[in-house]
């Protein structure tokens, strides 16, 4: 035996596994999590307001009324909130005009629409419920098909 106490892995496996199963260990556990969830201000709302913003996000909200970028501070916290990337590049992009000014070019990735409103449809168990109609609708067209066959079987042994 070790000065430690612990003898090997597996003693410190076991143990780990019995302590995490105390009640009062638990707590613990659970009350550390949720401190530190809200020193960083994370919480089950504040994901999906996050999503939210992700998946409804109108990308007309990054650009003024002359279809030119707007800048970072002017565009709404929904719209930044999306932004993943942005690219900023000056050069003179069309030197057959025979002007001499630079031309700037924004590129912005945004974040993926999709991953957003599949993770909202989890949350909000819209898939299930999806999948749980389509299974429900196959079920109903088997019995049909059962009631239809059970008929003929029945009809056939009439005519016997």
């Amino acid at each position: 035996m070790r000065a430690s106490g612990v003898t090997n892995k597996n003693t410190a496996a076991t143990n780990g596994w019995r302590l995490l199963r105390n009640p009062e260990i638990q707590r613990a556990i659970q009350a550390g999590t949720r401190r530190h969830l809200q020193s960083r201000e994370l919480s089950a709302a504040r994901v999906l307001e996050e999503l939210r913003r992700l998946a409804f996000l109108d990308v007309a909200d990054l650009f003024d009324e002359q279809g030119h970028l707007k800048k970072l501070k002017d565009m709404p916290p929904e719209a930044r909130a999306a932004i993943a990337g942005l690219e900023v590049a000056r050069a003179n992009f069309d030197r057959t005009d025979g002007k001499r000014s630079d031309e700037w070019l924004h590129k912005i990735k945004l974040s993926p629409k999709v991953n957003a409103l599949e993770l909202q449809a989890k949350h909000f168990k819209l898939l299930d419920r999806a999948a749980e109609n389509e299974h429900g609708d196959f079920e109903k067209f088997v019995a049909r098909i059962n009631r239809a066959r059970q008929r003929l079987a029945d009809e056939k042994q009439r005519r016997r």
